[in-house]
């Protein structure tokens, strides 16, 4: 059984570094994620490692029933790749380490999904989904209701956390990629306009030449 006294034995294995990135930092405080809340989670990781096989199988076991994304996995990647960056998604989620790396995987996470064409809203289902095994998994360990209480709200804060790390990377690959189509659109339209012009200017050089010619022949 874990018990409340025994989380501040982790203090020395947590930490939050997100020097150079001010939103996220502001997103942490806003969400009150603390270094005591990332005691909890990094208590719990030795009872999600021995239960991972099991929720990434559950994981895509509901994927299954969603033929169209299942569709885009067998498109771009396999089920048996993607369980193994599950895995480890889900053993880093709980190391109680919140650094520039652990952000930078997110943000790459993201660049994938879009890449593939996964919505976010998928995401944000997937995540639920996610959380509901996590929370049938700790909820034997835990002796009293406040124990549970505070233990669930530490986890559901590291979940809102990495929702907002992906999806805001998620929009920010899909504004850059929105942008530079509308930027090969106007370089076309410049190069359209530019080569029609030039076809004018021909036409009209052409024009002048047959009537200088029409001159010097009547």
């Amino acid at each position: 059984k874990l018990e409340q006294r025994n989380y501040d034995q982790y203090e020395k294995d947590v930490y939050i570094d997100v020097e150079g990135h001010q939103d996220v930092s502001q997103q942490i405080q806003m969400i009150h994620l603390t270094t005591k809340d990332l005691c909890m989670i990094r208590s719990l990781q030795s009872v999600i490692e021995e239960h991972l096989e099991d929720i990434v199988t559950n994981f895509y076991k509901n994927l299954a029933n969603r033929a169209a994304l299942m569709d885009i996995i067998n498109h771009q990647s396999s089920v048996d790749r993607l369980k193994i960056t599950l895995t480890k998604h889900i053993y880093e989620m709980f190391s109680g380490k919140i650094d520039q790396d652990y952000i930078k995987q997110r943000t790459i996470i993201a660049h994938v999904h879009v890449r593939i064409g996964l919505e976010p809203t998928w995401y944000m289902c997937a995540f639920q989904d996610l959380l509901l095994s996590v929370n049938t998994i700790i909820t034997p360990h835990m002796q009293t209701i406040k124990e549970y209480s505070d233990v669930m709200a530490a986890i559901t804060k590291i979940f809102n956390f990495e929702q907002q790390i992906v999806l805001e990377a998620y929009e920010r690959e899909n504004k850059r990629i929105r942008q530079g189509i509308e930027d090969s659109q106007l370089n076309l339209k410049v190069n359209v306009n530019s080569s029609a012009q030039e076809l004018a200017a021909i036409s009209e050089e052409t024009s002048s030449s047959s009537i200088e010619i029409n001159h010097k022949l009547t």
